[in-house]
């Protein structure tokens, strides 16, 4: 009886390694045939596109990947999107949207595309991200902000995100990014009566921009706490130095503390609320470039509905208090004076603290804060990972005029925390990073 009970039982239990198998062999076989799939789409799609043209055939596949979504056929999108991330090397790809009077819609890689009566209607960024967590990233703060904005209107407007898999699609508004549009504002000549109404627009675009960014920074999203990116500032500040300069015991030792100061007071979401990961809805662009003059009322209104907000991928990392609200008012295209960051940071602060942010006892640091922010910028610049598009800037002589900015406004700030004043003009003359090096030794 025993030795029978223990055959039912090896018998099961090779049953149960058979059935897995077999799991396991149906599993495979539906990864190879979706591999198949792809594979003769490709074939197809290279058949075809010495016939009429890779961009027509990227146009299709994108048009079939919002028809899956519209029908409920998620599954089924992630195929024209593999084949349109084909290339390794690419993980953002923009395409915009087309209407006419014929092809109700037509998507294109390329902006300026002619087709007749066509109207540019949409632009949208297919993003491929490492996993599936990493792309509900985005996808969760789209969701978490749209059912609170039915309740709250004034909180920050961000368009469509759409998450398939590993792939997200971004919505976006038609218009230049915050960055853009004030690098034209502020070139372009005007009397002293648009001069003051610019004035204003500008004003109010910064008080709307850090609203939405003190709500976004302070706002629990409810990720899992295993994605959740400490801040690393304590690192970064040794490793930017290092790139470019031999640093002694000493000088490793004083950059690390400073970073560790900074590092204590990470507790916020890092927003990552530069000038370029906000958008202004054209026609809202051109009426503000535009000599007209406008109502108060309009700018105001135009500002809370046509002002957009972009990529959340960093959310997820924490940092210091006062990072974004240093990305937003301190940028080379504003060039805004001392009195004027200190009320914007002043406006920020009675913001977050609306939602919960309290980091008005960091301030101590605020001038070390800036001073690590401008740092990194500009190894971004020096990197070429700085400006992001060709609409940022004009020339080569601008990006060296931005670049050059960040270093002597890191070399200021770190001038205000380790001296308590100002630094005069003439100390702020040939900035360099031995020179920065040599002032933050000195605390």
């Amino acid at each position: 009886m025993v030795r029978k009970k223990v055959l039912e039982r090896l018998l099961e239990e090779e049953r149960k390694k058979t059935k897995e198998l077999e799991e396991m062999i149906d599993f495979y076989k539906s990864q190879h045939e979706r591999d198949m799939i792809i594979i003769e789409e490709l074939r197809k799609m290279n058949e075809l596109g010495q016939l009429f043209g890779d961009r027509t055939l990227q146009s299709n596949y994108v048009s079939n990947t919002f028809h899956y979504i519209k029908t409920g056929e998620k599954d089924k999108a992630k195929t024209p999107l593999k084949i349109l991330f084909y290339d390794k090397e690419k993980n953002r790809i923009r395409f915009y949207k087309f209407e006419d009077e014929y092809r109700k819609e037509f998507f294109s890689p390329d902006r300026n595309l002619q087709i007749h009566n066509a109207k540019l209607k949409e632009s949208w960024v297919f993003i491929r991200h490492e996993n599936r967590e990493k792309a509900s990233i985005p996808q969760r703060v789209y969701k978490v902000v749209k059912e609170e904005k039915e309740s709250q209107h004034d909180l920050p407007n961000i368009p469509e995100i759409i998450q398939v898999e590993e792939f997200v699609l971004m919505k976006e508004i038609i218009g230049p990014d915050l960055f853009t549009f004030f690098n034209q504002l502020r070139k372009k000549p005007c009397d002293e009566t648009i001069r003051k109404q610019r004035d204003s627009i500008r004003r109010v675009i910064l008080k709307k921009h850090l609203k939405d960014t003190a709500y976004l920074r302070t706002k629990d999203f409810g990720f899992p706490h295993h994605i959740i990116v400490p801040s690393t500032c304590e690192e970064k500040i040794v490793e930017t130095f290092k790139k470019y300069l031999v640093l002694g015991r000493e000088a490793e030792q004083k950059l690390r503390k400073k970073g560790r100061i900074l590092d204590l007071g990470a507790y916020y979401n890092f927003r990552d609320a530069g000038l370029w990961n906000v958008k202004l809805e054209q026609g809202v662009a051109s009426a503000f470039l535009s000599d007209k003059i406008l109502s108060y009322e309009y700018i105001h209104d135009a500002i809370a509905k046509g002002l957009s907000q972009y990529d959340f991928d960093t959310i997820i990392r924490k940092t210091f208090g006062l990072d974004d609200a240093i990305h937003i008012l301190q940028s080379p295209v504003l060039n805004l004076s001392q009195k004027e960051i200190l009320k914007g940071e002043e406006y920020f602060l009675e913001e977050s603290s609306k939602y919960g942010g309290n980091f008005r006892h960091h301030l101590m640091n605020r001038y070390l804060e800036s001073f690590y922010r401008h740092l990194r910028l500009w190894d971004l610049y020096e990197q070429g990972k700085l400006p992001r598009e060709k609409e940022h800037y004009s020339t080569e002589q601008e990006i060296m005029e931005f670049k050059y900015y960040h270093l002597r406004m890191s070399y200021s700030n770190l001038y205000m925390y380790v001296c308590g004043e100002q630094a005069q003009e003439k100390e702020l003359g040939g900035v360099s990073l031995e020179k920065i090096l040599s002032l933050a030794m000195k605390a």
